[in-house]
């Protein structure tokens, strides 16, 4: 498969109850791909992920990675589902390819973590991505897809983890706990890179006739002497 960024060899979970200041239980929470394919490596991460712990991964927009986003704001739960079938058609992928969450909102404010394991992509491109998503199928989802993700480098809070700011669970609907660990593209299919189009100006087909008159009275001007600076210059 085509490739542009960096593959991530290792995947660090972090412990954040707070994002203005956090605590790195690097060792504990270390995952490398050597152990992704064992049941061992699986059964750990299950454990460490129902338990919450304020587990957060850091990601990298140098490295390549699944497809994923997150779905905020929606006043019910099928609204959920419906931008979340928005996003698969953009893809050409079926629902069933979708690994998602649902939060258990307190009032109706419904939110979703998403991932398309099958995908291979990076930041770039999902910002693309999302933003075409708004503008194709319908400009009122602006508000439910939550394009401040694509950042440089950022934070992804994980399945069933909480912290001090974002008390909200959410539970894995459809999935499993290592598809949201999006740096983790083994088990993609296939490659979905984009750029951004470059705007064409039109070019003006307008002939534009001189315009004689003016000419006619800049050549009598010019031969009957003008004076820039104080010097008179006379043209014969």
């Amino acid at each position: 498969m085509e490739q542009k960024g960096l593959v991530m060899n290792q995947i660090n979970l972090y412990v954040i109850e707070k994002y203005s200041t956090f605590e790195a239980d690097m060792e504990k929470c270390t995952f490398n791909y050597d152990d992704f394919d064992s049941k061992k490596f699986k059964k750990r991460l299950n454990k460490e992920l129902l338990e919450d712990k304020s587990l957060h991964l850091k990601y990298d927009s140098r490295y390549d990675c699944l497809a994923f986003g997150d779905v905020d704001h929606c006043e019910t739960e099928a609204k959920v589902i419906e931008i979340l079938k928005y996003i698969c058609s953009s893809y050409e992928v079926e629902f069933s390819d979708l690994s998602y969450t649902l939060s258990n909102p307190e009032s109706d404010d419904y939110g979703s973590h998403w991932t398309i394991p099958k995908i291979q992509t990076n930041i770039k491109s999902l910002k693309i991505q999302m933003k075409e998503v708004s503008n194709k199928f319908n400009t009122n989802i602006k508000k439910y897809v939550d394009s401040s993700v694509y950042k440089v480098e950022g934070w992804l809070r994980l399945p069933y983890q909480t912290n001090t700011k974002k008390k909200t669970i959410h539970s894995i609907i459809q999935g499993k706990p290592i598809d949201f660990l999006v740096h983790y593209i083994d088990d993609a299919v296939f490659t979905y890179y984009k750029e951004e189009e470059e705007k064409a100006y039109p070019i003006s087909n307008k002939v534009y006739e001189p315009n004689f008159k003016l000419l006619d009275a800049l050549s009598v001007e010019f031969h009957s002497g003008y004076i820039p600076n104080g010097v008179i210059w006379l043209f014969i």
